[in-house]
């Protein structure tokens, strides 16, 4: 009898734990909603990670805030490059080098040789948007410049303040103000905070401005501004077209100039061209009374000209903002239809699939305490980095039509019923023998 009772505690003590590790595994689950794409991890230990990029021979550099990590296609991994100076935002691979962007620059470092080089310094992106992102297509790099504020005025909500007082939004061309002045200071646009504008005052374009991407030629090593009025922008990729793609944050009901009723969007950047920040957002005026609180109050023009005609529309508006995240396009249609876009929902912790032909739907369900770092896609698979479990995921294209994490489960559920089987099994016995 005391047998018995020592097997069914034993019994219920291993169902309660594969219960609790299942609902463990849970707030770091990743399923996809398409049976006909496999999910894989492919690496594990990278948490903090904050972004990834590949080279020829298929190994895997991961990038932490002060290092970067090899994983070479056999396993081996190792550390490549690590500064305690460092606060690396991304990285990309190009001909034997790394280029990093860390701190208010973008440096290489050429794997061979170890030599560094500084490519482009003295960035201003001390403010709310200070990670850089980059891409590599043909001989150029585009890195992306935050804006340092909500929308163009510094103030109480810009947590930067106290280490970067006289920090501001630059503008990358010249531009002219209306001369508004906003708060107890009367603070002004493109300006530090306390200074104030007047009307008709002409701010010159500074080399490098905020809400920009950056061109930078890996060959004749010069850079200059690609387009501008892009508010911040949280991911980036080309078309099969060679058009490029971004999530960008709307602005926020906060601060001096506070928005209300904004957006994220996705929109094609185009070259030389103004996109809209701070005046316009989504493509429509900040006085539009998409914008008005309550009462139909609406903020003003911050810019006496606007540069050129109106900017362009977004392709895709989001229903919520500070919300878009990683972002990638299949420009070959390995998992999809050619060029449908991927993007990471950082409030709903999912990543959706976009074509021109149909409305977003849900790709990836990821758990509760999961986030992606980034997302790109390689050698026809998309690949993730979750940096808070600290996995690499895979996902391409099931041959099998069945998918990794789906046998996990299933195995995990057969145990339990398994053992839950056992149990009934023995007290019914024990009833029996007892009647």
């Amino acid at each position: 009898m005391k047998k018995l009772i020592g097997w069914i505690v034993i019994i219920i003590f291993s169902i309660t734990t594969v219960f609790l590790v299942g609902k463990n595994n849970n707030q770091y689950s990743i399923s996809c909603t398409d049976k006909k794409i496999e999910v894989q991890l492919k690496y594990k230990g990278l948490e903090n990670s904050v972004d990834f990029t590949k080279d020829n021979e298929d190994s895997y550099y991961i990038a932490f805030k002060d290092k970067i990590v090899i994983i070479e296609k056999n396993g081996k991994s190792y550390v490549v490059i690590e500064d305690n100076n460092f606060n690396i935002w991304s990285i990309e691979y190009f001909n034997n080098k790394l280029y990093i962007a860390t701190n208010d620059k973008v440096i290489s470092y050429d794997l061979k040789s170890k030599q560094i080089d500084t490519c482009i310094e003295n960035i201003p992106n001390y403010g709310d948007f200070p990670r850089m992102l980059m891409k590599i297509k043909g001989e150029y790099l585009f890195v992306t410049v935050g804006s340092a504020t909500n929308s163009g005025v510094v103030g109480p909500d810009n947590t930067w303040l106290s280490n970067y007082p006289n920090h501001h939004d630059y503008t990358a061309k010249k531009i002219t103000l209306k001369g508004l002045s906003f708060g107890e200071n009367n603070n002004g646009a493109f300006v530090p905070n306390g200074i104030q504008n007047i009307k008709g005052q002409i701010i010159e374009g500074n080399s490098i401005g905020n809400s920009t991407i950056l061109i930078y030629n890996l060959t004749t090593k010069a850079y200059e501004t690609f387009a501008w009025g892009i508010r911040n922008i949280n991911g980036i990729d080309f078309s099969s077209e060679g058009k490029i793609y971004a999530t960008v944050g709307g602005m926020e009901n906060r601060g001096l100039r506070p928005v209300i009723n904004d957006s994220d969007y996705i929109y094609e950047v185009k070259k030389g061209v103004w996109h809209g920040f701070p005046d316009f957002t989504g493509g429509d005026p900040i006085n539009s009374p998409r914008f008005g609180d309550q009462q139909g109050k609406v903020n003003d023009f911050l810019l006496e000209k606007h540069p050129g005609s109106n900017p362009p529309a977004p392709i895709y508006q989001h229903n919520e903002v500070t919300s878009l995240g990683a972002f990638c396009i299949d420009a070959k249609g390995a998992l999809s239809n050619k060029d449908t876009m991927f993007f990471y929902d950082k409030i709903c912790n999912e990543i959706l699939s976009l074509n021109m032909k149909e409305r977003p739907k849900s790709l990836v369900q990821l758990g509760s305490k999961s986030s992606i770092a980034n997302m790109k896609m390689v050698d026809d698979k998309l690949v993730i980095l979750e940096n808070n479990a600290g996995i690499l995921y895979t996902m391409k294209l099931n041959e099998n039509k069945d998918s990794a994490y789906m046998k996990n489960n299933l195995y995990i559920s057969l145990l339990v019923v398994t053992l839950t089987s056992i149990v009934s099994i023995i007290l019914l016995l024990l009833r029996r023998k007892y009647k």
